[in-house]
């Protein structure tokens, strides 16, 4: 695939996969309360929805577009990394890498704490059931 084939591949899964798991009514439905929600990602479990078709970094630039796009903003959790941080990945993205002492899902499970103490409204994308029972 050349260049612009291999992007338009990589946007269409990953149109497919957030359309897959059904983001579009949810993010409707949170939207309906009157507040733009926060999305926290669990990027490896999106990776793999897509069987690791995307890197993590083409995850993060897609992500990124997706977000600016729908004008939400989001959070892209990842596993490992040195050491825990967060960076700005344009106006609507930010990622986060957990770090070597807790997985995603920890930090996934802290964010979520976080947000909701803050007052907003929050949405936890991810089809880890062990992840969703503990984000409930």
């Amino acid at each position: 695939l050349d260049a612009a084939a291999s992007e338009d591949f990589r946007m269409s899964l990953l149109a497919s996969t957030l359309a897959l798991i059904g983001v579009a009514p949810l993010v409707s439905h949170l939207r309906g309360s009157g507040s733009t929600p926060l999305l926290l990602v669990d990027g490896n479990n999106l990776r793999g929805a897509t069987v690791f078709a995307l890197s993590q970094e083409a995850l993060a630039s897609e992500l990124a577009r997706w977000a600016a796009a729908a004008e939400l903003p989001c959070v892209l959790v990842l596993d490992h990394g040195t050491e825990q941080r967060c960076w700005p990945l344009g106006d609507f993205l930010s990622v986060t890498l957990a770090g070597p002492a807790q997985s995603a899902d920890d930090a996934l499970v802290r964010d979520t704490n976080w947000a909701l103490r803050a007052g907003l409204d929050v949405a936890v994308f991810t089809s880890d059931r062990g992840l969703t029972s503990r984000v409930r």
